[in-house]
């Protein structure tokens, strides 16, 4: 049946983000695991007791995010829409 084929390599690609993320978390790489965690919780159903594991460990990681705020000033206080913000090739959103 492919389909559950694809279902299962999806929920093993989950799998292995938890996992990498579990190892990021334990070299210190706070904010790559806390992408992971949160990447892997938007693939999963909200039913998954995965999900729900991968949303505690991304918001127990949340408050030891690094911060980066950009503050423009003069003529540049509203960024030009062609402007973009990124970390390493990752676009960051504009808040």
């Amino acid at each position: 049946m492919p389909g559950s084929r694809r279902e299962s390599a999806s929920g093993s690609r989950t799998g292995t983000r938890l996992n990498l993320a579990d190892c990021e978390e334990h070299r210190g790489k706070i904010a790559r695991a806390w992408q992971l965690y949160e990447d892997a919780a938007a693939t999963l159903p909200s039913e998954d007791a995965r999900a729900l594991f991968a949303r505690e460990s991304a918001a127990k990681l949340a408050p030891r995010l690094p911060k980066l705020t950009v503050q423009l000033s003069g003529v540049l206080r509203v960024l030009p829409d062609a402007a973009r913000v990124t970390r390493d090739t990752l676009e960051l959103s504009r808040r």
